[in-house]
């Protein structure tokens, strides 16, 4: 490439000599007429000493502008005036330029615009008339380096268009000269304008201005700098067309920044040499006048313009002088404004840099602003002694002029140093340690390209690394998790003692088995108290029995958290309970002294901690009607009536006990339903006939009463005989409950109780009624005559009906015959018929017959003589003859022979029961297939065969469902009952039968199971191998059935994985152990449930649970990654920081984690950094390649690093790999060097013979690389410096053995490098030997890091 660039410039120039050179005169300094600035202080190729920013200049070199900071304007005219008054066609007036400029700087570069005007009408210069307008570039690619490009054209007496390069370099200081520059420049390349009127060597072969392809090459500096005074020196050379040679130079003057004088001198050899040169200097004259002062108000950039008026004289040929002034205008001041630093901080904030993931980092926003560009910018942090631990830095700029590089300088807009949108630290010391706990201070610090600096205040960052410290005692003994809010005075609280550090906030929170928080308490800006709970809620109200869990935590402002907590804590409550009875479930206080009170019967079981108690008396709507208050807690007469003392309206009430505790429990029951009924029962009574006469005659032997009563009643009739005047007197004659089967109408034999037929005489018949109340009602008697005088016998029985079945009862029935004859009998026959009329049993006589006839159900007659007749309705009757010869007759038309008793069969599905509403077992069904007979009776007796319930059936005995109450409706206490049901018919045939051992228990029932561990590994290593679960339960007893499944916690109908039950024979224990081996014996591993099922006799179910929990036999699985591919941590803003993220998937919460990085295997593997945490893992760590110790890696070296991971329960996991190390470019001083110590050779030689292939493969990977980064700095040249490890610390062994293989081996290198493309011009070799240790004789182990290959940058 050089070669081509080379021959082309060498043709350039060799075509320039064929063109003739013959400009005219003062042509080669017309760069000069485009400004008085430039009239009278020379054009130069650096711009002059003091750069006064000038677009005209641009002719001379386009790259002058390059570092140009404000939009420029200048405008001028000069007139070309002639003294000479001996040459007449040069003198007077005669030529003019005049000049409009415009410079712009933009970010990626600087544009500026000429347009220009000239005519000379002069014999001695013949210019000609013309205008020409040129345009411009420059950009500067370094702060020192600056290139430009400019394309022009002339239009006139002749033509010309061209383009000019140029490029600026600043030295700066050079000993004494300042700001010292070089410039040099390629202009008028292309067709120069040609006026055609004559030249320096003649009026033929003109060949134009300036000359075409003219190289200049000019240098300035300032001698003498000081307070309000500079003067400074401008020299040029340049070859127009490289026919001439052409000399320039400039003295500057400038005063208080101000007043600037200027004189030039201009040497032209062809002009000296035809006697065409003047040797008068030229004088410009300057004073630069700023509209405001720098504190103006700068929203309005023209308020801050520099305005410089110019004067400039210059000499030309012949006496004949250029006058010009004009006045250039910079707009805007010049950048003197520090740059603005913004940062979000409004106050001090608290990190943790333990990488848990929690506020490890400081982070802010953060915005530098500048009018120009931010050049430099550091973050630096104190300690509290006020010395700076750690500073943070924009990136070294390091610009590579490869030619990709170059190219992309040229055009990208230009910028400052990158700021980052957020000013990052993570705690790091510049030592390479954790910060220690304490209060940091940090500035910010930035300047721009003009070197205007900014500084932020102090802010305050707080680094505590130290987390909140909590110790939580359990309580102990037995039982003691579990606790009973009930306010029995008996474990009421649950008592936690705790300990910790003072906090800004701890929260105490509960949490019941779905994780629900029912109870919080905050203890703030204190050390933890002693934590009492009451088992209530937020609310205050009591919670459900159930399992909770306690836990204390806190979190300080720096992220750091503690937490403790204490699970399966169990409330287990029996709440204080009232109960309340009423001594029936009807009243009628109507004062008649029958039920005209009731009786409540409070009862309060625990009265320790009772505030208040009562009874409200609610009616139907549930209206509270009356309150009932009393100091001793005993039975209470309520005599119907309000608080004003009058009886409430008739209606059913409810009395509602309630009590209040101290603690806030306030239960309440309510009693069965009561009705206050004062209306008594009401009924009418008609009869068929007045008279009656029950002789057996078949006429009138019955009387029947047609009635009606008020329903829901009980009625009985009576039958009264009344006295002479007309009165019931004495008991009743007959007396009967009203049934459904006479409920209408009942017919009378008149027959008593015993069935004997009462006397002649009149009777009354009423109705009387009963209700619950105790009101008794009666129908209005009504009277009937009862009259057998014209009957001369009258055949009567003690029963109607009989079972001569001997066992005792009615076996036998007994007839008397009453003769009421005056006349005497002769003789009588009693029989007795069956349905079809046949007799089944005779007696015959003489004489007047027995007064009693008794039959015990024999046939003495008939088929089934000497047998007992069969069950029947059978008629008996008797025929008397007097002796006048007249016959008299008297029947029993119905007479029931009956020897079967009533026949009943009860049966239940089950004898234990619970009266508890939420029982699944709250009733008793009772079955029952019984006979129909006139009345069956049912009764409950519990203990001392006292009687709690009734039951009556007509018919049939149906079904039933006891419901556990009494015949009030208040329900019986727990224990053992007997349900007896019996039945006696007319006949006097009995049954009774009994349902024994009915068993009320309305214990409710309760359990818990819980897990020991929230994770367990059965993997045998000792370590939480097993999971205890324990189980409680208030009620062992009454067990019908229990197991215990371990289900996936995930599908609890799936087949459990282990099960223990009564069913497999195993025994119920407070506690198990799990092995984490299921029913087949292999190992279970998932997210479990121990699920515990009770069935009780009495019907209760229970199914609890415990809380999800893990077995696991599978270790962490930890990922590691890492970008950028190359690290390479050398400031130079490209892949400094690694980025590593760590990954952990696990079935168990982990418990801590470490992540080392050793120095190399080959080299001691010590400890070369680390980090790590307890159970949670940062996504990200940010590493900048130090160590503990401040040290940064070695160049192309791997860092071997361990990922170590312990899960909860003991399961440990390892990754291991090595960190790759890219070849490092570092700056030691204001040198560039990379130090390589991983290049290994054969034992005392330069070569890699005989060396295990993999280091061969090594070594030459890392030369590789090497050449690549060499190759992006071809503007630097390359010493290869070897270095070696004086083990001796001896001279002797540093030049005998160490300088010669050092220089061998940096040789060998320097070789390796050319074969890589790197180019021998640009690399050298030194053995350095052990001269430059990085490690100490002492230590031994860095001794690795002095044998190395160093290769320093030079410029």
């Amino acid at each position: 490439m050089k070669r081509i660039v080379f021959s082309l410039c060498a043709l350039l120039c060799t075509y320039t000599f064929l063109f003739a050179y013959n400009p005219p005169i003062g042509g080669e300094s017309a760069n000069t007429f485009f400004s008085p600035d430039l009239l009278g202080g020379q054009t130069s190729a650096t711009g002059g000493p003091f750069g006064d920013g000038n677009p005209a200049e641009l002719a001379t070199n386009p790259a002058l502008s390059a570092y140009e900071q404000r939009v420029i304007f200048d405008l001028s005219y000069a007139a070309v005036i002639g003294f000479n008054k001996s040459t007449a066609g040069d003198f007077g007036w005669k030529g003019h330029l005049a000049n409009i400029d415009f410079l712009y700087p933009a970010r990626w570069g600087v544009i500026a615009a000429d347009v220009h005007f000239f005519n000379s009408s002069f014999a001695s210069l013949q210019w000609g008339t013309a205008a020409s307008m040129r345009l411009s570039y420059s950009k500067d690619l370094t702060d020192k380096l600056a290139l430009g490009i400019g394309l022009y054209g002339i239009v006139g007496t002749g033509w010309g268009v061209g383009a000019d390069i140029g490029v600026l370099y600043r030295f700066g200081d050079l000993g004494f000269a300042k700001d010292s520059k070089v410039g040099a420049s390629i202009t008028g390349m292309g067709k120069p304008y040609n006026a055609g009127f004559g030249g320096v060597r003649g009026s033929s072969n003109t060949s134009g201005f300036t000359g075409m392809f003219t190289p200049r090459v000019g240098f300035a500096t300032t001698f003498i700098s000081v307070k309000n005074f500079k003067l400074g020196m401008a020299f040029d050379l340049s070859f127009p067309t490289f026919q001439n040679l052409v000399f320039d130079t400039g003295l500057h003057l400038k005063f208080a920044d101000m007043v600037t004088f200027k004189a030039g001198w201009n040497f032209n050899l062809v002009e000296t040499l035809y006697h065409r040169q003047t040797y008068i200097p030229s004088f410009g004259l300057a004073c630069s006048i700023k509209i405001k002062a720098k504190n103006a108000n700068e929203a309005n950039a023209w308020e801050q313009s520099d305005i410089t008026p110019q004067l400039a004289v210059k000499p030309l040929y012949n006496n004949i002088w250029a006058i010009g002034a004009g006045v250039n205008v910079k707009v805007g001041k010049t950048d003197t404004a520090a740059p603005v630093i913004s940062i979000d901080y409004p106050e001090t904030k608290y990190i943790s840099p333990n990488n848990d993931g929690v506020q490890d980092v400081l982070e802010f926003p953060l915005s530098i602003t500048d009018q120009r560009y931010v050049m430099a910018w550091e973050c630096a942090f104190e300690n509290e002694k006020g010395e700076v631990v750690r500073t943070i830095a924009n990136k070294e700029a390091r610009p590579q002029l490869s030619g990709k590089s170059f190219w992309k300088l040229l055009t990208k807009a230009k910028s400052g140093v990158e700021i980052p949108e957020t000013l990052r630290w993570d705690g790091m010391l510049d030592s390479g340690s954790v910060a220690p706990d304490g209060t940091y201070y940090f500035t910010i610090t930035a300047s721009d390209d003009n070197n205007n600096t900014a500084k932020t205040e102090r802010y305050a960052v707080v680094v505590d690394n130290t987390p909140p410290m909590i110790t939580v005692t359990l309580p102990t003994g037995q039982n003691a998790l579990i606790f009973s809010p009930d306010g029995d005075g008996n474990k009421d609280t649950f008592l936690i003692k705790q300990s910790g550090s003072v906090e800004d906030k701890w929260t105490a929170t509960v949490t019941d088995s779905a994780n629900k928080v029912v109870r919080t308490a905050d203890t703030v800006k204190a050390a933890p108290a002693d934590f009492a709970w009451d088992g209530k809620n937020n609310s205050g109200e009591f919670i459900p029995d159930g399992i909770y869990t306690y836990k204390i935590a806190a979190t300080d402002r720096a992220g750091n958290s503690a937490s403790q907590s204490v699970p399966n804590i169990i409330v287990d409550t029996i709440k204080p309970s009232v109960g309340i009875s009423i001594s029936t479930n009807a009243f009628s206080p109507n004062g008649d002294g029958v039920k005209d009170t009731i009786t409540l019967s409070p009862a309060i079981p625990i009265q320790t901690g009772l505030q208040e108690w009562k009874i409200d008396i609610q009616n139907a709507k549930g209206t509270m009607v009356h309150t009932i208050t009393a100091g001793r807690i005993a039975a209470i007469t309520f005599d119907g009536k309000d608080k004003n003392g009058k009886v409430l309206p008739e209606g059913d009430y409810k009395a509602v006990l309630s009590a209040r505790y101290v603690n806030g429990y306030a239960p309440s029951e309510t009693s069965p339903v009561f009705t206050l009924n004062v209306t008594a029962p009401k009924a009418t009574v008609t009869a068929s006939t007045a008279i009656f006469s029950p002789d057996g005659d078949g006429k009138l032997d019955t009387v029947t009463f047609t009635q009606q009563m008020s329903a829901g009643d009980t009625w009985a009739a009576e039958i009264y005989a009344l006295d002479a005047a007309g009165n019931m007197s004495g008991k009743p004659v007959r007396s009967f409950a009203i049934t459904k089967d006479n409920a209408a109408n009942f017919a009378w034999d008149g027959r008593d109780n015993s069935g004997a037929l009462l006397a002649d005489g009149k009777y009354a018949y009423r109705l009387v009624g009963k209700n619950d109340a105790g009101n008794t009602g009666y129908s209005e008697p009504v009277s009937v005559e009862l009259n057998t005088e014209k009957a001369n016998v009258i055949l009567s029985a003690n029963m109607l009906a009989f079972s001569p079945n001997k066992d005792g009862v009615q076996d036998t029935i007994v007839f008397s015959p009453k003769l009421k004859s005056n006349t005497a009998a002769a003789s009588y026959t009693f029989r007795i018929y069956d349905t079809t009329g046949a007799a089944v049993k005779t007696l015959a006589g003489n004489g007047v017959p027995p007064a009693s006839i008794s039959w015990d159900g024999i046939a003495d007659t008939g088929d089934t003589k000497g047998r007992l007749c069969a069950d029947g309705s059978y008629s008996a009757a008797i025929d008397v003859t007097l002796t006048n010869g007249q016959t008299a007759k008297s029947t029993l038309p119905e007479i029931m022979l009956d020897t079967k008793y009533p026949e009943v069969e009860i049966s239940a599905p089950y004898l234990v029961f619970s009266t508890d509403s939420t029982a699944k077992r709250p009733n008793l069904p009772v079955t029952q297939r019984a006979s129909v007979e006139n009345l069956w009776t049912g009764s409950i007796t519990g203990s001392g065969n006292r009687e709690m319930r009734n039951f009556a059936w007509e018919g049939q005995a149906t079904d039933f469902v006891w419901d556990g109450t009494d015949t009030s409706g208040n329900k019986v206490p727990d224990g053992t009952y007997r349900y007896t049901i019996f039945a006696q018919d007319l006949a006097g045939n009995r049954t009774i039968k009994f349902l024994d051992n009915i068993v009320i228990d309305s214990r409710v029932p309760k359990a818990y199971i819980t897990a020991e561990l929230p994770a367990f590994s059965p993997n045998g290593d000792g370590i939480k191998d097993t999971q205890t679960l324990t189980v409680h339960t208030t009620l062992k007893d009454g067990l019908a059935a229990w197991s215990i499944a371990i289900k996936s916690a995930d599908n609890s109908i799936a087949t459990p994985v282990k099960t223990w039950s009564s069913e497999k024979g195993n025994a119920f224990a407070s506690s198990l152990q799990w092995d984490g081996k299921s029913d087949t014996g292999r190992v279970a591993a998932g997210t479990f449930i121990a699920e515990l099922s009770l069935l009780y006799t009495k019907g209760d179910e229970l199914v609890v649970s415990t809380a999800p929990f893990v077995s696991s036999t599978k270790a962490p699985v930890l990922g590691v990654t890492m970008a950028p591919k190359y690290f390479s941590p050398d400031n130079d803003g490209n892949e400094d920081e690694l980025f590593i993220n760590l990954s952990a998937k696990s079935d168990t919460p982990l418990k801590q984690w470490s992540f080392e990085i050793r120095e190399p295997e080959d080299t001691g593997n010590k400890l070369f950094w680390s980090t790590g945490g307890k159970d949670k893992i940062t996504e990200q760590i940010i590493w900048d390649g130090r160590s503990l110790k401040g040290e940064t890696v070695q160049s192309a070296t791997d860092y071997p690093y361990t990922f170590t991971v312990t899960d909860e329960v003991g399961q440990i996991s390892v990754v291991k790999g090595y960190i790759p190390i890219d070849v490092l470019v570092i700056r030691d001083g204001d040198k560039l060097k990379i130090a390589v110590p991983s290049i290994i050779f054969r034992k005392n030689a330069a070569d890699f013979d005989g060396l295990e292939q993999n280091v061969v493969d090594r070594n030459i990977k890392v030369l590789t690389r090497i050449a690549e980064i060499l190759n992006k700095f071809p503007e630097y040249k390359v010493q290869v410096e070897g270095h070696a490890n004086n083990v001796s610390g001896t001279e002797r062994e540093e030049k005998e053995d160490l300088i010669p293989l050092s220089a061998a081996r940096a040789d060998a290198v320097r070789r390796f490098l050319i074969e890589r493309g790197v180019s021998r011009s640009r690399l050298s070799s030194v053995g350095i030997g052990g001269t430059k240790p990085i490690a100490s004789l002492s230590d031994k182990d860095n001794w690795w890091k002095n044998r190395r290959v160093e290769f320093v940058l030079i410029k």
